[in-house]
């Protein structure tokens, strides 16, 4: 009976402790996306076009509709244009 129930203890100490690392990554990667979006925010178009930029060697030779949507349309067009070539 003992065994057993040092096993179970084993097992509810391993969840545990695997939630609480799981937990940490999670919290890391919002704070990784929230650092990004403030320096985003702080660049404006210009970090815009950064990420579409940055995306593109992920998107060249997909035959997919790709959609851009931007309440400023200056920048946008251009990257439109460069997607499309890139298909």
């Amino acid at each position: 009976m003992e065994a057993a129930r040092a096993e179970a203890e084993r097992v509810r100490l391993t969840g545990a402790a695997e939630a609480r690392a799981i937990e940490a990554v999670g919290r890391a990667e919002a704070e990784k996306m929230r650092m990004k979006a403030s320096a985003y925010k702080q660049y404006g178009d210009a970090a815009v076009m950064a990420l579409v930029l940055e995306a593109l060697p992920q998107v060249r030779g997909r035959r997919e509709t790709l959609t851009l949507t931007k309440r400023d349309t200056r920048n946008t067009v251009p990257a439109i244009f460069i997607v499309a070539s890139l298909l």
